[in-house]
């Protein structure tokens, strides 16, 4: 049986499918908020170990940050490690569909705070301009823990990438 021929037989069937990488989301990409005051941003997640002096550059939400019949948000914190400012170019897609493309002129020690509240798979595009590092964070993460990755842009422009906090429980339910 072909592929048309199976997604046509099993939705006459009432039978819901999903196509790993193949189909994109039928409603587009989750929405995007940008706050003027990044502070005023409330979370998500738990922030990494950053120095004491680092501060909130920017914040970005995607998705709906009122979600609280969903999964716990995701947060990504993208750092600048560099000893001066520097433009730290990011761009995120979810499920195949663009969600934002940007580029934060960010001070030594500096971040930028992503919290992704919609469960998706995201891949992110970190680093110069011109010159960037992607990594990824799947739909598989989000359940009811708090998770953070830390992605930080060193010195000399390499990119790390990790997963900083989690408080791994059961979650009971949680999709």
């Amino acid at each position: 049986m072909n592929r048309r021929a199976l997604l046509a037989s099993a939705a006459s069937a009432g039978i819901g499918l999903t196509s790993a990488g193949c189909l994109s989301s039928p409603s587009g990409p989750p929405p995007v908020r940008s706050y003027d005051d990044p502070d005023r941003y409330p979370g998500p997640g738990l922030l990494p170990q950053l120095p004491e002096d680092a501060r909130r550059w920017a914040a970005v939400a995607v998705g709906r940050v009122d979600n609280d019949d969903g999964p716990a948000p995701v947060a990504v914190v993208v750092r600048n490690a560099a000893s001066g400012e520097r433009d730290v170019a990011c761009s995120l897609r979810a499920d195949d569909d663009p969600v934002f493309d940007r580029t934060w002129t960010l001070p030594a020690d500096a971040y930028a705070v992503v919290g992704l509240h919609a469960r998706a798979d995201y891949a992110f595009a970190i680093g110069h301009p011109g010159d960037v590092d992607a990594f990824a964070v799947d739909r598989d993460r989000f359940d009811c823990n708090e998770k953070t990755f830390a992605a930080t842009v060193a010195a000399d422009g390499t990119l790390t990438a990790e997963l900083v906090g989690t408080t791994d429980m059961a979650c009971g339910g949680v999709l």
